[in-house]
């Protein structure tokens, strides 16, 4: 934003800059009390502030993430670049080496209750198992 005219030191903006109020944290009152914007269920069960299992919220990713793959391109095999493309914009955070693998494949075979793999040429393909009923 300039002021107009610039050579004149004098002549101030006609336009204000607005400074935006800063946003205070929560202060917890007592312990077991609900935060601000927080549910009375959610602070007093105590098996929720555990953190998830990594191992099932990575294969809960997987499941999520070949689902919407599917629903993108109708084609019965996705490439397994494609899936983990698909799990990183899902959650960043997302690594197999976290998990103790040394490649997504190596992830991928682990998980072959929930998922298909089809290596029998240079492209890795992957896709949900069918469940029969």
């Amino acid at each position: 934003m300039h002021c107009y005219p610039r050579r004149i030191p004098k002549l101030r903006c006609t336009r204000s800059k607005r400074v935006r109020p800063r946003l205070r944290a929560p202060v917890l009152v007592g312990v077991g009390a609900p935060v601000a914007g927080q549910t009375a269920q959610r602070a007093a069960s105590p098996a929720q502030n555990e953190q998830p299992d990594p191992q099932a919220a990575a294969t809960g990713l997987l499941e999520r993430a070949l689902r919407i793959g599917h629903e993108k391109d109708d084609a019965d095999w996705l490439h397994n670049s494609a899936v983990k493309a698909q799990m990183k914009r899902m959650d960043p955070s997302f690594s197999e080496k976290s998990l103790g693998f040394k490649s997504f494949s190596d992830f991928l075979r682990s998980r072959t209750d929930v998922v298909e793999l089809d290596e029998s040429s240079t492209t890795r393909l992957v896709r949900l198992k069918t469940t029969a009923t």
